[in-house]
């Protein structure tokens, strides 16, 4: 968890196992009116740079709003994407 005091945002993350590096799989952004932005949905990239076996590395490239909650947890928007995948 981050506190953004001066802005009074508190974001909270959720990371992977993998204890070497930090890799995020989700976050959520709270600001000071106890509204909540989750950011449960990602698209993922391949790094150009090739690796040993020659198909670089997958990372996340972009973080997708997925929901908007009030203060009272009441949901008040939903985001669902289509995703495209190209291979």
């Amino acid at each position: 968890m981050v506190n953004m005091s001066p802005n009074k945002l508190k974001i909270e993350y959720v990371r992977s196992s993998n204890t070497a590096t930090l890799i995020v799989n989700s976050f959520t952004i709270t600001d000071s009116f106890g509204y909540k932005y989750y950011f449960n949905d990602y698209s993922e990239s391949r790094a150009e740079k090739y690796i040993g076996n020659g198909l670089g590395y997958k990372y996340k490239s972009a973080f997708y709003i997925t929901k908007i909650t009030t203060a009272n947890n009441v949901d008040l928007l939903l985001y669902e994407y289509q995703k495209k995948i190209f291979l």
